[in-house]
């Protein structure tokens, strides 16, 4: 007999606040700690920061107490920028799980669907370019050769959702497409190569988070200042993959001027920046 996700989730929210609460500053620390290297305060704002995502997951079932917790991750200490990410460094030694099989002997192909890239070229996203490739005219695994990769925003094709390895086939033929080898994917000498680091928990999402929770009159603070912080933020943390997937900051304030906070459309815009921002 399974527990009733109801009870999962108030003993998920009571260790995060009894955790969060006790992480004291001068405590001895576990030197091969992976994440902050023993930085207390960095735990205890990964600790709220958790204890923020975990209380606006109840936004609809139980809003009195998503913003009962919302209110007590930001007095407690949130995140503050990329420097906090919860992110796992990958280096010779320990390779990028993803990246050891898109970059080893099995298929190496991790594509990326057609919504987020259909989304993310109808606004003219910079992240695009820093996630993608694409191999134009590949008609087979061995043809993803450098030559055909192109990172071009406006030669993305994303995959459609919903089929398989044979029933791809007729859509990439419709598409014009040499073969499904040649539909977008996730650069995997970039963004999944061997050494890119894993993010687990990003200043990018709990400012997101905050913005919902300040649409909502959660919480004190700017939702549209939230938001920009939380969009700017995950661009900026492209360049933590690679230097090739760095966005100049003339290409973040356009996306930014472009695609400014609207109060009337704040949760959609909220959220869809949240998906991209988790993807």
């Amino acid at each position: 007999m399974y527990d009733a996700q109801e009870d999962i989730y108030t003993d998920l929210i009571d260790e995060l606040q009894e955790a969060s609460a006790e992480l004291a500053a001068g405590a001895p620390t576990e030197v091969g700690d992976v994440l902050y290297g023993g930085d207390v305060d960095k735990w205890r704002r990964l600790g709220y920061s958790l204890l923020l995502r975990a209380g606006m997951r109840l936004s609809k079932v139980d809003p009195a107490r998503a913003e009962q917790l919302a209110g007590m991750a930001l007095q407690g200490g949130v995140m503050q920028s990329n420097a906090d990410n919860a992110v796992i460094r990958h280096d010779a030694n320990y390779t990028n799980t993803i990246g050891n099989i898109l970059n080893g002997s099995e298929a190496n192909n991790f594509f990326l669907t057609a919504p987020f890239v259909d989304h993310l070229q109808s606004t003219d996203d910079p992240r695009l370019g820093a996630i993608a490739v694409r191999y134009v005219g590949a008609a087979s695994g061995p043809e993803q050769t450098a030559d055909r990769a192109t990172s071009d925003p406006e030669q993305q094709v994303g995959m459609p959702l919903g089929y398989d390895n044979n029933t791809v086939r007729a859509i990439a033929t419709d598409l014009g497409l040499a073969s499904f080898y040649a539909f977008s994917q996730a650069d995997r000498t970039r963004v999944t190569k061997l050494q890119a680091p894993t993010f687990l928990v990003t200043y990018a999402q709990t400012q997101l988070l905050l913005a919902e929770a300040a649409a909502r009159g959660w919480v004190d603070g700017s939702a549209a200042d939230y938001f920009t912080s939380g969009v700017r933020a995950h661009m900026e943390q492209m360049a933590d993959f690679d230097p090739g997937s760095a966005i100049a900051e003339d290409d973040i304030a356009a996306y930014l001027a472009a695609n400014s906070y609207e109060e009337d459309n704040a949760l959609e815009q909220i959220n869809t920046e949240y998906w991209i921002a988790s993807s």
